[in-house]
């Protein structure tokens, strides 16, 4: 009599049924935790080039402008504008003409060119921002990052006032 070795179908069909459970339970959780670590990054991202920008300012000892582009090269938001949009990406400058901010920028040194954020995430709120040589920051209002799917835990924002910025997530972003 020959010893026969392996799996019974009722076993086989046990394991598949675990690892279909596990599946089911981890790829909602592993979406989401991506989605969440795609979200942190995209807005720690515009926050490192404002503080860029500060810094930049400090050691020039000039002024340094932040704006949201569409082309990579113009603005196409101002100082005067309670809001923008910097999905599709934002510049960071300086104007070696001393005229100030413009629309523009024609005599300027670029800093920095941002490809803004991906996936159908969108970023607006806040003015084009001016940090003085001192630092100071003349950005007011709320940068806000939704998801595609504006998903209100997914959500970062940034505050920006009296010169500082606050980061938060969540139900506490508007």
């Amino acid at each position: 009599m020959m010893l026969q070795t392996g799996f019974t179908l009722t076993e086989m069909l046990i394991t598949v049924a675990i690892i279909v459970l596990m599946l089911a339970a981890g790829v909602p959780a592993y979406q989401s935790m991506a989605t969440s670590m795609r979200m942190s990054g995209e807005i720690n991202s515009f926050l490192a080039d404002m503080k860029f920008a500060r810094s930049e300012a400090i050691k020039r000892g000039q002024p340094v402008y932040v704006c949201s582009t569409s082309d990579g090269s113009t603005c196409s938001n101002n100082t005067s504008t309670a809001s923008s949009n910097w999905t599709t990406g934002w510049l960071v400058y300086v104007d070696n003409t001393g005229s100030g901010f413009t629309s523009t920028p024609s005599a300027v040194q670029m800093l920095r060119v941002s490809p803004g954020v991906t996936r159908g995430d969108t970023l607006s709120g806040g003015a084009a921002a001016q940090i003085s040589q001192s630092g100071y920051n003349f950005m007011v209002g709320t940068v806000t990052l939704h998801d595609a799917n504006n998903d209100v835990a997914q959500r970062r924002c940034i505050a920006f006032a009296a010169g500082s910025s606050v980061l938060s997530k969540g139900s506490g972003c508007p």
